[in-house]
């Protein structure tokens, strides 16, 4: 399976900065959420700096084990030009992470279960996503070396 991402770095100069600017904002908003909603005073007692600090440190295992596990899938279809692809899968494991947190506040929020619950299903989730990914990935070798 191919990902629809085949774009050339050099093409897209001025999309690049708008995914730069959207890779920043996914990579803090998600964090800046779960602070907001799980600790409300200290998301108002914390300096901007700090804060933007601790919500990227909540978030970015989530998305470097997403870069990785999309970096895996995505080394079955080698390219030219690897370099260009890494970003743009970069950009869609933040996107994806995002997709994947924001849910999981809300039943946190709304239905009151405890943010230790909610952490543990979306270390599980990131484990199925992984581990479908390396499944694949080994599927796709056993089938080149027949």
């Amino acid at each position: 399976m191919e990902l629809p991402y085949k774009f050339k770095l050099k093409d897209f100069t001025n999309k690049i900065t708008i995914l730069v600017f959207f890779d920043v904002l996914f990579l803090i908003l998600p964090g800046t959420a779960v602070i907001y909603v799980v600790k409300p005073e200290l998301f108002v007692s914390l300096d901007w700096l700090k804060l933007v600090m601790l919500s990227a440190a909540i978030t970015t295992p989530f998305v470097l084990s997403n870069t990785l596990a999309l970096a895996i899938q995505e080394s079955n279809n080698p390219d030219e030009e690897d370099k260009d692809e890494l970003f743009f899968i970069f950009t869609l494991a933040t996107f994806i992470t995002g997709l994947c947190i924001y849910p999981l506040l809300g039943v946190h929020y709304f239905f009151g279960k405890s943010i230790h619950d909610i952490l543990i299903v979306a270390i599980i989730l990131e484990l199925l996503f992984f581990i479908k990914v390396l499944w694949k990935d080994r599927k796709n070798n056993r089938l080149e070396k027949e």
